[in-house]
């Protein structure tokens, strides 16, 4: 599985499992929530 794939895998199991967005787009490295809620928007 590549990188990327285990990237997403891990961010939409966090927002499904209740996790802030705000949390996730922390620890993914974004600055804004907007590009959290683009990419991982469940």
């Amino acid at each position: 599985m590549a990188l990327c794939s285990l990237r997403h895998f891990f961010a939409s199991n966090c927002l499904r499992n209740g996790i802030p967005i705000t949390d996730l787009a922390e620890w993914m490295g974004h600055r804004s929530l907007d590009v959290t809620f683009k990419i991982y928007r469940p």
